[in-house]
This record gives structure tokens, C-alpha cells and sequence, in this order.
């Protein structure tokens, strides 16, 4: 089996010290899912060093939220990164 993505939209929160905390996942056919806690991040390497591994839970169950962080060479300012899920396909 290969990983694929789903790309999300996130709403999250970046306090005072620049600390961004997903707060709610909108899934692509339109569900909403609150984020009921955020239990730790950690550099997601399996990807690279621009992607964070947030682990949350949503509904009483542990999910694994990634955020990967634009190259700065992107075109747009913009743009600071995308959220994804993991996705088994066969």
C-alpha cells in the first residue's frame, strides 16, 4: 500500500509567541471536526524538516495532522504552508 494526501483546510490559532495550534479540520466534502485537544507536535521527518506532525484528538480519538511549511521561494507571500492527512491507497 501507498500514502497518499488529503489536503485540508485548518483553522488555527498562532498566539504571541508565534505557537499555531490547529483548533478545527474542515474535510474536503464538508464536514467540521474541532480539534478537542492538541497532545504534543514534533518534526515530521518520515517527509522532511519542513513538515510538523501535530497529534491531536478529534471525537475521543488520536489523529495524526501534518503541516508543511512553503519553501521560501514560493511565488506567493502569501502562502505559509498546507495541512494534510495520510491516506492508504491501494
Amino acid at each position: 500500500m501507498e500514502k497518499g494526501f488529503i489536503y485540508l483546510t485548518v483553522l488555527a490559532s498562532i498566539d504571541q509567541s508565534g505557537l499555531m495550534l490547529p483548533s478545527e479540520i474542515l474535510w474536503p466534502d464538508g464536514r467540521r471536526f474541532p480539534v478537542d485537544k492538541v497532545i504534543r507536535w514534533r518534526k515530521a521527518a518520515q517527509y522532511d524538516l519542513a513538515t510538523t506532525c501535530y497529534d491531536v484528538v478529534i471525537k475521543g480519538r488520536e489523529k495524526h495532522l501534518y503541516f508543511r511549511l512553503n519553501h521560501p521561494n514560493i511565488a506567493s507571500p502569501m502562502t505559509l504552508g498546507r495541512w494534510f492527512v495520510e491516506m492508504e491507497t491501494d
